[in-house]
């Protein structure tokens, strides 16, 4: 363990060590943020009202909308003196969110990506190639950080280029590849087309982010490279996780920023087990504090842990509720096609399309495979999500996103970014 005096902390010095940091940061918050004033004096507030963890139900959400209608420093809560760092989102579902970060705000950030990291095993001796984004975007810099922390040693390639990044690999002898899965897949495919088997590379492990992933997906990668799967979380907001050794789900680093697992309707806490929607409070951050930051990811709450560590543990994320789209009256998830889709070995990508004919809604599958595998696709997807697709086409590619690869599109109401992809895959 990275940290085992937090990791494995008895539950009720955890809840204590919560409520002095939650009563700190609401009290800083109403002095310093105007946003938060504003908010608690809208709701009839005040900080002095929080005495035990359960009134923090008594305060207002905060959501995305919140964070653009201050753009772009609106949010801070300490002058730009004291800001060290500032990274923005991908801007995917509107203007990026600006976040400014103190040093101690960035060495929480790493403190909490260094234990996702030592839980994945990740440590001194390891050699991370990291495939992660840098610049503006917060998953390169993060990463990198945490797995120095944790021990290791990083090569900070950054993403594309599968001929660099296979250069290194077979010279500079990686242990980790760490990166969003749709690259990982991709870079082994470019692989074998050149002749080099990639099961037989230093790598040891992969580490994934960046994208939705499925048992699936952490299977294909296991096969294609030989190496075990490990996967991070990670939120430009609030901060990042990773797996313990289990691989079934994250240790959420709950002494510094608290979780909430709600109802997507009452917004009534979730029994573990149950399905809801994450929602956090940064506990000791300084330059953006975030106060009930509704995330929109699902996730629900597991059990205790056979791997020791004590921090809350949480599912992996099924998906986002902005994601949730109805099909012919189907609610449902796109990584439930996805985990449908590639579970067949066959498969090396594929593009779920849902459009409008008249009433009817149409799904139609772009698949790229080594042979016509249309009959067991439409019986996989029937059998998982209730849903038959009314074609399934092979193409020859299925093109990327700007970052992610993008695997479902609505096209009842696509992006400008939907419709270059689709007329791409159509030609």
């Amino acid at each position: 363990m990275f940290n085992p005096k937090i990791e494995q902390i008895d539950a009720h010095d955890l809840q204590k060590l919560q409520l002095v940091r939650m009563q700190e940061v609401l009290s800083r918050v109403y002095a310093h943020s105007p946003l938060y004033r504003d908010k608690f004096d809208q709701a009839g507030v005040k900080p002095e009202q929080l005495r035990c963890l359960d009134d923090l139900r008594r305060f207002p959400f905060t959501c995305k909308q919140d964070l653009r209608d201050c753009w772009p420093y609106g949010t801070f809560a300490v002058p730009m003196e004291q800001i060290d760092k500032i990274h923005t989102t991908s801007g995917t579902t509107g203007k990026p969110t600006v976040i400014g970060f103190t040093k101690n705000d960035w060495n929480d950030v790493i403190e909490m990506a260094a234990r996702g990291m030592r839980a994945s095993t990740i440590s001194a001796g390891d050699i991370v190639q990291n495939t992660t984004p840098y610049g503006l975007f917060f998953a390169g810099a993060s990463t990198q950080g945490g797995a120095e922390k944790a021990g290791a040693a990083v090569i900070p390639m950054g993403p594309g280029n599968p001929e660099q990044q296979l250069f290194f690999i077979k010279n500079l002898k990686p242990t980790v590849i760490m990166g969003v899965p749709s690259f990982i897949l991709t870079l082994a495919n470019y692989a074998r087309a050149t002749g080099f088997d990639p099961a037989s590379s230093s790598l040891k492990k992969a580490f994934l982010l960046g994208e939705p992933i499925t048992e699936a997906t952490m299977e294909r990668i296991e096969t294609a490279w030989g190496i075990k799967a490990y996967s991070g979380y990670g939120i430009t907001e609030i901060g990042a996780s990773g797996t313990c050794p289990e691989r079934d789900g994250y240790h959420w680093s709950a002494d510094i920023v608290y979780l909430e697992i709600l109802d997507f309707e009452s917004g009534e806490p979730v029994k573990p087990g149950e399905k809801g929607e994450a929602v956090y409070t940064t506990l000791t951050r300084q330059g953006v504090p975030l106060i009930r930051f509704r995330s929109r990811d699902i996730i629900s709450r597991m059990e205790s842990c056979p791997c020791g560590r004590t921090l809350p543990k949480i599912s992996f994320i099924e998906g986002r509720l902005d994601d949730r789209t109805k099909i012919r009256g189907t609610l449902i998830l796109p990584r439930e096609i996805e985990e449908a889709i590639l579970k067949i070995s066959q498969v090396e990508n594929y593009l779920a399309v849902v459009d409008n004919k008249g009433d009817m809604d149409i799904l139609t599958v772009y698949v790229k495979s080594s042979k016509d595998m249309a009959k067991e696709i439409t019986q996989r997807v029937k059998a998982l999500t209730n849903l038959t697709p009314n074609q399934v086409i092979q193409v020859e590619e299925i093109p990327r996103g700007e970052r992610k690869m993008k695997r479902f599109i609505d096209g009842r109401n696509p992006t400008k970014s939907d419709l270059e992809i689709l007329n791409r895959v159509k030609k």
